[in-house]
């Protein structure tokens, strides 16, 4: 097979290699990318080694000498094409080209939109799987020298060419078939066009915009180039530069920022080898230095890039009159409360004030930010810009603070706190008194150890002793200091006139300073004028900003029709940073002299300032400027402001899908604002908006999945009201779709937010709208299809309310709808997928009611559907996968309703399939995740039927997964949780047979790592809960090991976490369970230290909650079984007590729930294990009575059940304990009779099985007590 042979694809992907040459010529007038590239470039190469020399050209002799193996050309190949960091990082920035594709698509094209997002969804899982592949298709041929021929013709400059048309058609075709997607084949081309144009440009990006591939692929290449110097000097060339350009890289990337120490000392190290090689040294032990430093530092980097901001507050120009409040909050900054607060109206100066204080303490420069209180640097967030909402707030500090964290999903809040976590840093908070009761929440996120400046027009929200009060106006000689400065040419007197007038309110004598510096005027005019205005003294006003209208009114007189104009569009979007590019739509002007001139006019008038450190960009100066211009000079602008909006839509849309692009997330807030003020200002009357579009699908989709919930509820919220807004005689049924698909998404994030109500509405809404298009055309599918959709969403919601009734009767609808569509189109797969989705739906709440059967039908004929459909099209990894989940459901409902052994059959049938696929796609760590978990679904029955064996190497199978995939991806916190699941289940098996160091190790493994899944996420209260069970058993472990003292301090600390979760949670019937089961445990901890009397309080204070529970829901037996222990318990402690009516009552009452449930399942040995507890325990009353005949017929009938459970399951150690105990008791009544002959047969053969356990497990003390006291027995007799 020769070069010219190899697939269009995979030629395309070597093109890459060469291509990226190219950019530096792109990257020109760049120099930080330039400087980056010279790294970049190179370690395209991964293994090959002598790689380093790329940057100055490699010949095809030069590569051929040091590929000296097969093995090695195999091994660069696949790196180059499939290694994990760089293909994920292309999969990125092919699905964000896709999105930006689909963005520009209208709204209506359904179909089209649909499969683009089904690309760009699983962008990872399809890309990966096409291109390994591809890899490995090509590579069962090629030899080295024609895989070498092909890669240096690539390099060479005649080849860098990008990826063509015909190369990403084809790579289509197949991901299509991956992803589920049915692309057109006009869509097609589009897309390959636009991905061919881009596809080397977006990929180098995403890549330098990821710490983890970017620091991965960067130090992976060194590390190769160290390990190939001590078989080829042929690399040795090139070290010089890959040195030099790891060191320009850390010069020029926050990524490679942290560690500057360490990046000149590994340079220093690889020129050492350099040198070492050349005068003929031993280069081994060198290079296995270097090597192994450079493996430190990749792991270094793996972690979530963290930055160290420094945001000075703006300032004002001079700070004047206010030298005791500056002091006074400059002590405030340097003191170690948390919290300091500077409170006044609106325009008094805090933001100043704030400024010049934190500059006293940190200078105007980042340098010696390291020597003082805040070494992890200073943030400004502007409340005021961020819609009163603590989750914007929360998006700002991770964009600042640690960006990365945005990609990794999950809360925004908990990416905030772990951005924040033990940062000495200060934090200024401007327009507190937006947040309102959100305030405290936020300072919970910052955590303790950030000091924070709150500035604030609300007392109410600070503290009297840590507040700087602001409502003091200036004096005279101030506030005409101030003027002066501004205007420096106006008579004293006059200066001194308007300071009276304006009563020493700061901002309102900015204003009036600009307005008498312009020299447009005489000071005596401006004067007379301001004498006749009848306001209020400013800072008395409890609205200051109408009563400086008048001044802003003057300023807009003055201003030329242009920079009105601009000030008119500065309304109409967001208070955020404007572009030169929004004055140039604003404008219409795109040669940019005009916009120039009006942004220096509204400069020159105080309206606008530059913004930061950011190049031609501008922003408002002060929060009522902006309020001005929204409610004041947009609406006198309204009539000519139409062409404006129209060309400010398409500014905001360019803006908004380049922050749909890869590493743009921290520009996706902004842009989001700008567009959502632009679409509430601007009509809605066209049936092709792609503004619209954007924000209702991609925007919101790409915010949810950055935890940004609070955003993508305003996109879902602001397109589905625009939708609404339309007058119903322009409303098409095209239109009328998408405001259902508008209130259905609003849902989903409503639903994602655990706002029920707020979602039931919303699915509500688009489900009458979905019912009154189906009713207008009943022959139309598409139309009953949305209104299924509508119905299944409205019935997820009231099954996460508890309305199965309700949930029921949705579900049952939908399935009827899909099974007419169906039946009117056959051969429609997708349709067929809808009824097994419903179907499973249907099955789940029928499961939750308790009706089995049915459950088990619509398990059973959705099971069927998807057997039929994978069988039509067997490599469909996503039919397969379906299969196996409707074979876990049935699986569960099959346990459920006591078939142990069809359960079994069902999760052994669901595992094989996702074992083939798994194994079919070894890189996809969701299958590898799935296979983890039908592992330990089995395990569970395997629990259930008593194979304690077969469990314990099947959760050891799960565990040995969930380990792989965790570390993986060390900071997916789900992969973790996964673990801990794992580590616990085994934990339990190897509790049961006895291995108590192995339950130990298990135990404490998943607990620490619950704690740290907690730590990170405080107010998750599944995380505290799992926390909780994992304290519990790691007490279960201690009462086996016979350590009272630590079982208790485990199962107080558990009962701790239950309570708290019962507080904020009261009506959570499932946390009331959980803390019923902890007393229970903490009495019998409590009662083995003899305190009865602590012991009978917690054993009703769980038995009261228990039976609150199983009230609750008389049909579930799980609560009736927890009901049964703590009467069993309460009768125990009575028993103890003397009290032997009230523990007859409670041990009859218990075992008549547990002779019921036994009954109901006959095929459940732990139902019959707790029936046998309940009549031995009555034994125990019947001797205590006297009654030594009806104690014997007790402890037989109990001795034969337990019999009969050992028998079945002879590797159960506690079953043999229980018949030990069985046997002993036994012996007991016997004794009392004066059979001695069979007391002493029971207590030998109880002897036996508690020392055949004791050499089992001789760390066990609960086992060794009991053979220490059947020997005393035996004694006695």
């Amino acid at each position: 097979m020769g070069s010219h042979a190899a697939s269009d694809f995979t030629s395309a992907a070597l093109a890459v290699v060469g291509t990226a040459v190219d950019m530096f010529a792109q990257c020109a007038k760049d120099p930080q990318a330039a400087a980056v590239l010279g790294a970049s470039t190179v370690v395209w190469l991964g293994p090959l080694g002598v790689a380093a020399g790329a940057v100055a050209g490699i010949g095809a002799n030069r590569l051929a000498s040091a590929l000296d193996r097969r093995r090695d050309a195999q091994l660069a190949a696949r790196d180059l094409l499939v290694n994990g960091d760089i293909a994920r990082a292309q999969a990125a920035a092919v699905a964000a080209r896709i999105r930006q594709v689909r963005g520009n698509l209208s709204y209506f094209e359904f179909r089209a939109r649909s499969a683009l997002r089904k690309l760009a969804l699983g962008a990872e899982t399809w890309w990966l799987a096409v291109v390994h592949d591809e890899a490995q298709r090509w590579l069962k041929g090629v030899n080295d020298r024609e895989f070498v021929e092909t890669l240096t013709g690539h390099l060479s400059a005649e080849r860098r060419k990008p990826p063509g048309e015909a190369a990403w058609l084809l790579l289509l075709a197949k991901a299509e078939k991956h992803a589920g997607a049915d692309l057109d084949d006009g869509l097609r081309k589009a897309l390959a066009t636009e991905l061919s144009k881009n596809f080397v440009n977006d990929s180098f990006n995403a890549i330098r915009s990821s710490p983890r591939a970017f620091a991965s692929v960067v130090l992976r290449f060194l590390a190769e180039v160290l390990t190939e110097v001590r078989r080829s000097n042929d690399a040795i060339a090139g070290i010089d530069a890959a040195a030099k350009h790891l060191v320009e890289a850390a010069e020029a990337l926050d990524v490679l920022r942290q560690v500057p120490e360490e990046l000149q000392r590994l340079a220093g190290e690889i020129r050492e080898v350099k040198l070492a090689a050349e005068e003929g040294r031993d280069a081994a032990f060198g290079a296995q230095q270097a090597s192994e430093r450079t493996e430190q530092l990749v792991l270094e980097r793996l972690k979530p890039a963290t930055r160290i901001p420094f945001e000075l507050p703006p300032a004002a120009n001079k700070l004047f009159g206010r030298d005791q409040e500056l002091a006074q909050l400059r002590t405030l900054l340097l003191d170690p409360h948390p919290n300091c607060y500077v409170v006044g109206v609106a325009g008094m100066g805090k933001t100043a004030l704030a400024a010049d204080a934190v500059v006293s303490i940190v200078g105007r420069t980042r340098e010696g930010l390291a020597a003082t209180e805040f070494p992890d640097g200073v943030l400004f967030i502007d409340a005021y810009k961020l819609h009163r909402s603590v989750d914007a707030v929360c998006s700002v500090l991770v964009e600042t603070l640690a960006p990365g964290l945005l990609s990794q999903g999950g809360s925004i809040r908990a990416a905030a706190e772990r951005a924040c976590r033990s940062r000495k840093a200060l934090v200024v908070l401007e327009g507190a008194e937006e947040l309102h009761d959100g305030l405290g929440a936020l300072l919970a996120v910052l955590g303790s150890n950030s000091k924070r400046l709150i500035l604030t027009r609300t007392r109410a929200q600070a503290t009297s002793e840590r507040l700087v009060d602001l409502e003091r106006p200036l004096v005279v000689q101030a506030s005409v200091e101030l003027l002066q400065l501004l205007a420096p040419n106006a008579p004293p007197e006059f200066l001194k006139a308007v300071a009276e007038r304006l009563g020493g309110h700061p901002y309102a004598l900015t204003l009036a300073g600009n307005q008498l510096g312009q020299h447009d005027e005489s000071p005596s005019e401006f004067s007379a004028e301001l004498q006749r205005q009848h306001f209020p003294v400013l800072t008395e006003a409890q609205d200051p900003k109408h009563t400086l209208e008048w001044l802003f009114a003057r300023s807009l007189r003055r201003l030329s029709d242009e920079a009105r104009t601009l000030l008119a569009a500065c309304g109409c979007v967001a208070l955020a940073p404007l572009s030169i590019d929004f004055a140039k739509a604003a404008l219409g002007d795109t040669d940019g002299s005009r916009p120039r001139a009006a942004l220096k006019e509204l400069v020159r008038h105080s309206w606008l300032r530059l913004a930061g450190e950011q190049p031609e960009t501008w922003e408002f100066t002060h929060v009522l400027a902006f309020q001005f211009a929204q409610y004041h000079v947009t609406p006198m602008q309204s009539e000519e402001l139409s062409p404006t909006l129209e060309r400010l839509a398409d500014w905001a849309r360019h803006v908004l899908a380049s922050s749909l692009s890869v590493g743009a997330e921290h520009g996706l807030r902004s842009a989001a604002e700008h567009a959502l003020a632009v679409l509430a200002r601007r009509p809605i009357s066209s049936e092709d908006d792609s503004l619209l579009a954007l924000l209702l699908y991609d925007v919101s989709e790409r915010s949810t999945a950055l935890g940004m919930l609070g955003l993508a509820r305003r996109c879902a919220s602001a397109s589905a009201s625009a939708l609404d807004s339309v007058s119903r005689a322009n409303r098409s049924d095209r239109w009328s779709r998408e405001r259902a698909a508008a209130w259905s998404l609003l849902g989903n994030v409503r639903l994602e937010e655990g706002d029920l109500a707020g979602a039931r509405g919303s699915y509500e809404a688009s489900r009458q709208i979905a019912e009154t298009l189906a009713a207008s055309d009943p022959t139309n599918g598409v139309k009953w299809r949305d209104l299924s959709v509508s119905i299944i969403n409205l019935g997820d919601v009231q099954l996460a309310e508890g309305d199965l009734a309700g949930a029921h009767r949705s579900f049952e609808e939908s399935e009827r709808i899909r099974n007419k569509l169906v039946a009117l189109n056959p051969t429609k797969v997708v349709l067929k997928q809808d009824l097994s989705l419903s179907l499973d739906k249907l099955g789940d709440v029928q499961f939750a009611e308790g009706d089995l059967p049915g459950a088990r039908r619509s398990y059973e004929e959705s099971k069927e559907i998807r057997h039929r459909l994978a069988a039509l099209d067997p490599t469909s990894a996503e039919l397969q996968r379906d299969v196996s989940v409707s074979l876990n459901k049935l699986g569960d409902v099959q346990r459920a309703g006591g078939d142990l052994a069809g359960a079994r059959r069902s999760y052994e049938e669901s595992k094989e399939i996702r074992h083939k696929l798994a194994a079919s796609d070894p890189k996809n760590a969701g299958l590898k995740r799935d296979l983890s978990v039908s592992l330990s679904r089995l395990g569970n029955v395997q629990l259930w039927e008593g194979d304690l064996a077969g469990a314990r190497r099947t959760y050891e199978a799960s565990t040995e997964l969930a380990e792989t995939l965790a570390a993986s991806d060390p900071i997916n916190a789900g992969l973790k949780r996964d673990l801990s699941v794992s580590l616990s289940k085994l934990g339990y098996v190897l509790l049961e047979v006895g291995d108590l160091a192995g339950a130990r190790r298990a135990y404490e493994e998943s607990k620490e790592i619950r704690l740290v899944l907690a730590a990170s996420d405080p107010t998750n209260a599944g995380l505290k809960r799992d926390l909780s069970v994992s304290l519990s058993t790691l007490g279960d472990v201690q009462l086996a090991e016979g350590d009272l003292a630590g079982s208790r301090r485990s199962y107080e600390a558990s009962k701790e976490i239950y309570e708290t979760l019962a507080v904020s949670d009261p009506t959570n019937a499932g946390v009331k369970r959980d803390l019923s089961v902890s007393l229970s445990k903490l009495g019998d901890v409590q009662l083995l230290e003899g305190d009865l009397a602590r012991a009978r309080r917690t054993y009703e204070a769980s038995k009261e909650l228990a039976e609150t529970v199983a009230a609750s829901d008389p049909t579930n037996a799980g609560l009736k079984r927890d009901l049964s222990v703590s009467l069993s318990k309460m009768g125990y402690v009575l028993l103890e007590a003397g009290d032997l009516a009230g523990a007859r009552r409670s041990y009859e009452e218990s075992k008549e729930i547990r002779h019921k449930l036994a009954a109901a399942d006959p095929t459940n040995a732990g139902l019959k294990r707790d029936l046998s507890v309940s009549i031995s325990a009555l034994g125990d009353l019947q001797l205590a009575e006297g009654d030594l005949a009806g104690a014997r017929r007790s402890y037989e009938e109990s001795k034969e059940i337990r019999h009969t459970l050992a028998a079945l399951d002879s590797t159960n150690a506690g079953l043999k304990r229980d018949l030990s105990v069985g046997l002993s008791k036994l012996g007991n009544a016997q004794l009392a009779e004066g059979d001695v002959v069979n007391a002493r047969a029971s207590f030998r053969n109880a002897l036996e099985i508690s020392e055949a356990l004791v050499a089992l497990a001789p760390s066990n003390a609960i086992w060794r007590s009991d053979v220490e006291l059947l020997k005393h027995q035996l004694s006695q007799v």
